[in-house]
């Protein structure tokens, strides 16, 4: 009897972990693909839900069309999708060379904010873009997650002049790219350097 009870309990953490289950992580090197296994991603099949799974609601993050002079926000969900505790390490914001981007703000204390299971918390991202034209960065998050020890999202925004339309349902969105460079992004709303 003992036997089959620890049978039964092994088949249902293996059918946790398989691939028919909700929420398994994106693939590594894309972050921009759905945080489910799916059949384009058969790669994502292969993961440990005992280890803590990062899972963010928006890659990329895109600010479309905005006023140069204004300031927009949204928040980015970091889900963690595994049973282990999800913890993060750092959180910062690289490559912006023209400064549109504010330092992400959250509640994470680096090294003992954790994330459990099947629970999120926010990072607020805010665009402010002081010149015309397209800008980029990358939000980058560093955890001990088993899908992305360190995950990239990126972030981009269009600075347009007033009178122009703009936002999401106005304007055009970019195609957000990788910025060419990977240094730290300029601090402050003031534009720091």
């Amino acid at each position: 009897m003992r036997n089959l009870i620890s049978y039964v309990l092994l088949a249902a953490l293996m059918a946790i972990a398989s691939c028919e289950e909700q929420g398994a992580p994106l693939p590594p090197g894309s972050p921009g693909a759905p945080c489910t296994c799916t059949m384009e991603h058969p790669d994502s099949c292969r993961i440990s839900y005992r280890n803590p799974q990062i899972c963010p609601d928006l890659s990329p993050v895109k600010f479309c069309s905005r006023f140069v002079g204004s300031s927009y926000s949204t928040d980015v969900l970091i889900f963690n999708r595994g049973y282990a505790p999800l913890r993060i390490e750092s959180v910062s914001l690289l490559g912006d060379e023209h400064c549109a981007f504010d330092p992400p703000q959250s509640s994470f204390i680096p090294g003992q904010s954790v994330i459990e299971h099947m629970r999120s918390e926010s990072i607020r991202l805010t665009f402010r873009p002081r010149k015309l034209g397209p800008h980029f960065g990358v939000l980058r998050l560093v955890s001990n997650a088993e899908n992305f020890r360190q995950l990239d999202i990126a972030v981009c925004g269009q600075g347009i002049m007033p009178g122009m339309p703009a936002g999401p349902d106005g304007g055009s969105c970019l195609e957000c790219m990788r910025p060419t460079s990977d240094r730290p992004a300029c601090g402050g709303p003031d534009g720091g350097t």
